[in-house]
């Protein structure tokens, strides 16, 4: 078996509100719509999200992206009015980033609810 691109999906409660977020406020490439699945490029992985009828996100982190800069990167989610999901458990500090040995970790949520993150290696 020869595996030759990759393919990440999710579920969601309302296409329109999804696409808004993804596109506008993650700022991913919007590539289509395939009979109702939005499609995403992330580099040379294509994101498919889906409506789906009751839909209930999970509660654990279900998509992430690294990032140089997580500060700017949580300055702008907070500029967009998306809320950084502080967990009693985690070491965060003000503004919700978690420093877990070598790397530094913020959480949010999409319009459906599912946990998102954004990852910086601390070097």
């Amino acid at each position: 078996m020869q595996l030759q691109s990759h393919l990440v999906f999710l579920g969601v409660d309302d296409n329109d509100k999804a696409k808004t977020f993804y596109e506008n406020i993650l700022q991913l490439k919007f590539i289509g719509d395939e009979n109702g699945t939005l499609l995403f490029a992330l580099d040379d992985t294509v994101l498919r999200i889906s409506m789906i009828p009751d839909f209930a996100p999970q509660a654990f982190t279900v998509l992430g992206w690294n990032v140089t800069d997580i500060e700017s990167a949580v300055n702008q989610l907070q500029g967009n009015n998306v809320e950084i999901i502080q967990y009693p458990h985690m070491p965060q500090d003000e503004n919700g980033i978690a420093t877990l040995g070598n790397v530094r970790i913020v959480w949010f949520k999409d319009p459906a609810g599912n946990v998102l993150s954004l990852t910086e290696m601390v070097h």
